[in-house]
């Protein structure tokens, strides 16, 4: 028998690693881009890698009955030996481990997944090997030993298919015309998962710039009460990035702002420069530099993602029509 339980795996630790500390460095340091969605996606992440790695559930066994497999959040897929075809494996981003089922018992088809060189019912029968780790001789000794007329695929980078049972491994392709194809093949195998996160960072980026397009059209159109901002308090992070506040003060001598910010300046600003006054515009969300100066892009940047969105959310129905109903 074969098994393998959720475990800390080097690499999946260096990844809760880096998850960790981009949460910290985002908790830490405010002036972080994006700082509140750093902490969520990061600290999500850190919080699910964690919790897998130290469930130590079962996640591939293969014994005499057939092989197990057991993918985060979902029912476990059994397959008895006298259902199953091939056992395939296959590395893209991620290893995986698949089951292909014979035409007559297949029971589901995968219609979001594709990977060159595998077949469909191997994708739907099929785990990723996050959280610990494949032992590919052991396992290929273990169906050996308990169905030797299963054949065990591997499936390497460059298309090349070898069966461990049945002939000795070939070489694979090497060169710069390999490592193309291999890119690609990646590339083609998670190109749904790519679009999808896409889709998802495109109404993110939505919810973060959209309230800030009134403010940056009216600056454009100089659409506000004109006046100076004069530097009150310079923050220096870093050699090459500092951040500034200041006190708006208005042209027409009406209530003024304090401790703002000067958007879409596109120039910098440093410690020497405190007390220093620049011309303004106080549109009532932001106040920014005449005419709007780098706050523009906002209008071309919501402009990008509504059509990446306008395209993405027909898609993600057609997709959940196909799978669901």
């Amino acid at each position: 028998m074969y098994q393998e339980r959720r475990r800390f795996t080097p690499k999946d630790t260096a990844t809760l690693a880096v998850c960790l500390f981009c949460t910290i460095l985002a908790a830490v340091f405010d002036s972080v881009p994006l700082r509140s969605v750093c902490i969520v996606l990061f600290g999500a992440a850190t919080v699910g890698y964690f919790c897998l790695m130290v469930s130590r559930r079962e996640a591939l066994r293969v014994d005499d009955t057939g092989i197990t497999l057991h993918r985060p959040g979902r029912t476990p897929t059994f397959v008895p030996w006298d259902e199953a075809l091939a056992v395939w494996v296959w590395e893209t981003a991620r290893c995986s481990v698949g089951v292909e089922r014979r035409p007559s018992c297949q029971k589901r088809r995968a219609r979001m997944q594709w990977v060159p060189g595998v077949p469909r019912g191997a994708l739907a029968e099929s785990v990723a090997v996050v959280g610990w780790r494949l032992d590919r001789q052991l396992l290929t000794d273990a169906v050996s030993t308990h169905a030797p007329h299963i054949a065990v695929h591997i499936l390497d980078g460059s298309h090349g298919i070898r069966s461990i049972q049945q002939r000795p491994p070939a070489r694979g392709r090497c060169g710069t015309v390999a490592a193309v194809r291999r890119c690609w093949n990646r590339l083609a195998a998670n190109i749904v998962g790519y679009w999808l996160a896409g889709g998802v960072v495109a109404l993110i980026g939505l919810v973060i710039f959209l309230p800030q397009l009134p403010g940056a059209w009216a600056a454009r159109e100089n659409d506000g009460r004109l006046g100076t901002w004069t530097v009150t308090e310079v923050h220096c992070p870093t050699d090459t990035f500092c951040r500034a506040w200041g006190d708006f003060s208005p042209a027409d001598g009406g209530p003024g702002r304090d401790h703002v910010t000067l958007s879409g300046r596109d120039f910098a600003v440093g410690e020497g420069d405190i007390g220093a006054r620049y011309p303004a515009i106080d549109t009532g969300g932001h106040v920014y530099t005449p005419g709007g100066g780098r706050a523009w892009a906002i209008v071309w940047i919501v402009a990008a993602l509504s059509v990446l969105a306008g395209a993405w959310l027909p898609s993600v129905a057609v997709l959940a029509a196909r799978r669901w109903l």
